[in-house]
């Protein structure tokens, strides 16, 4: 094993720091996101969901955000820091919330599914 000598050390563990160094992971905040990205959908649920096709987000524990893409997907997530919490299915987590905003997006299809814990 070898070593370096350098004027500054950059921490690139974003998230995953936990305690190699204390000083910076106590001022470190984690935070939880999931996203999952639809089917392309019809352009009538797309007026539906977002006539402007805007960004959108609301200020819940579990923030839920939303936006759709050009293919005319609709990509949902929500975040927390409130909860140290990885869903063993990303999708169904999703789906639940998505359901809660959009019940009639309840049975869509579900493409692309993803998460992790970001740091802040």
């Amino acid at each position: 094993m070898g070593s370096v000598k350098a004027a500054k050390l950059l921490w690139a563990c974003d998230s995953f720091l936990n305690n190699m160094e204390p000083e910076i992971y106590n001022k470190t905040l984690v935070t939880y996101s999931y996203q999952v990205s639809t089917e392309p959908l019809s352009d009538e649920l797309i007026e539906r969901i977002s006539p402007l096709r805007g960004a959108f987000s609301d200020i819940r524990p579990v923030i839920n955000y939303y936006r759709v893409t050009r293919e005319n997907r609709l990509l949902f997530g929500s975040a927390t820091r409130f909860v140290e919490y990885t869903p063993n299915d990303f999708a169904a987590w999703n789906r639940t919330l998505l359901a809660e905003v959009f019940p009639y997006l309840r049975d869509v299809k579900i493409d692309f599914a993803w998460g992790r814990a970001d740091g802040l």
